[in-house]
């Protein structure tokens, strides 16, 4: 059953497989973001959608999967995989909920207070479990509840995401006692950032800034720092209203602001330590 689907129009990325066990229990993985930018931007749209469209055809897998075995079922995914992993377990009818053994986000974002306080997301919550390594930013952002653990990777900064990297020994992942301190930084950053940002403000942000990447011919990210299509970029900026200029620049400024603060709360709470 596996599933691998990109729709620029809804601005959607989802992708599936499921594994039958010896048990006749069968685990369902979801992957996280690909390389393509309508899978980027399927992640910002996160920053201010109640929904996104990857959410909802995740629930409708597994909706499916589970009338096809009548098993247990375990939900894990990486990344935005995580995220849903257990926006599906959450939002399953009841009969397929109560099947649910387990649900693992590996270092997948969180989701807004009015999901996490849903009648759904509770009853599911504590069999949610998070990994996430040391360094972690893609699962800093949002809220979360549930069981934590942080776990070493060989990777550096970002590169932790990377979940070739994380360490284990035996059946089980390596653990570190906490987060870094450049992941707190960004966690409290960006979060408070978002939050001082209507959802519509988040929205239009977010727009505005993709705009610019518009009528590139381009597959992935890593095409964007080639020449040519660097050279459109800057093209596609300057040709912006100074509105839209003026609304990138000064959001970009709020979140310069909300990094001077975390880093002097973060200073202050480690001289009291």
């Amino acid at each position: 059953a596996f599933e691998d689907r990109r729709d620029a129009e809804k601005e959607m990325q989802f992708a599936a497989v499921s594994f039958l066990l010896p048990d006749n229990s069968v685990f369902v993985a979801y992957r996280g973001t690909d390389t393509s930018l309508v899978g980027w931007k399927e992640d910002f749209n996160m920053a201010y959608c109640e929904v996104l469209p990857a959410q909802k055809s995740a629930l409708e897998y597994l909706t499916r999967i589970a009338v096809l075995h009548s098993g247990f079922i375990y939900v894990a995914g990486h990344s935005k995989g995580g995220n849903l992993a257990v926006y599906a377990s959450a939002f399953a009818p009841d009969k397929i909920s109560r099947r649910i053994i387990s649900v693992t986000s590996l270092d997948g974002p969180g989701f807004n207070e009015k999901i996490l306080s849903s009648e759904q997301y509770g009853a599911i919550s504590e069999r949610v479990r998070t990994f996430m390594p040391s360094a972690s930013i893609v699962g800093t952002l949002f809220s979360h509840t549930g069981k934590f653990s942080i776990i070493k990777s060989r990777g550096r900064g970002v590169m932790q995401h990377i979940p070739y990297n994380w360490e284990i020994m035996g059946g089980g992942f390596v653990t570190a006692a906490e987060r870094d301190g450049t992941s707190q930084l960004v966690e409290v950053t960006l979060n408070q950032w978002l939050a001082d940002l209507t959802a519509e403000e988040r929205r239009t942000f977010i727009d505005t800034v993709w705009s610019v990447l518009a009528n590139i011919d381009i597959d992935g990210l890593g095409e964007l720092l080639e020449g040519k299509n660097t050279k459109a970029i800057i093209k596609n900026y300057n040709a912006l209203d100074e509105n839209s200029k003026r609304l990138i620049s000064d959001t970009l400024a709020k979140l310069r602001e909300c990094a001077k603060g975390s880093l002097s709360e973060l200073i202050a709470q480690t001289k009291k330590k």
